[in-house]
């Protein structure tokens, strides 16, 4: 009696097709795994940065308004001395350092004062804060890498009266969903 059974040219095409699939088919679901990491990460950042304002509030009462001075802009030292007293207590930190940028306004070159730190899970914090309020730009991977998957830019303004403190950095956009994801200077496109 004769056993029927696949020749290994069969199965080598059948492995090839496998592959084939494989190779078609994977970088969509790492993409897709890498997007949920960074949406899971963001979820804990504003989580963990709006608590630690609560807890912030709780202790020393008031608002932003009453937090930040009115006249200037804060320089590294003076931001690291509102951190240490309104926001260190209540995250984990290391590595604080001085992180000032430079800027263009029109013709004009300006130093923007900034102080980062890293958070427990690697992610870095740039912050800048000013009469108005402060911005926060939260670096997934630690570094300060412009990709589109690492660098998301958030903001608390100083006469904020929502229930949260931080929220994704909404200067000059216009409410449209559009401009938004379309916009050539502020947009997430």
């Amino acid at each position: 009696m004769k056993k029927k059974a696949f020749t290994l040219a069969e199965v080598l095409i059948t492995l090839g097709i496998i592959g084939v699939v494989a190779a078609m088919t994977l970088p969509t679901v790492i993409t897709n795994v890498q997007k949920k990491v960074v949406e899971n990460q963001l979820k804990v950042f504003n989580t963990t940065i709006n608590n630690a304002f609560r807890m912030a509030q709780a202790e020393h009462g008031g608002r932003f308004d009453d937090w930040i001075p009115s006249y200037h802009y804060l320089s590294f030292t003076e931001i690291r001395e509102w951190l240490e007293k309104y926001l260190f207590p209540y995250i984990k930190y290391s590595d604080v350092s001085d992180c000032r940028s430079e800027g263009m306004v029109g013709d004009n070159t300006f130093i923007q004062e900034g102080i980062c730190f890293h958070m427990a899970n690697g992610a870095l914090i740039w912050m800048h804060i000013n009469d108005d309020g402060g911005d926060l730009i939260y670096y997934v991977n630690g570094k300060t890498e412009k990709s589109p998957r690492n660098k998301f830019q958030f903001q608390f303004a100083k006469t904020n009266k929502k229930s949260e403190f931080v929220e994704p950095y909404v200067f000059n956009w216009n409410g449209n969903e559009s401009s938004l994801k379309n916009d050539g200077t502020w947009g997430c496109y």
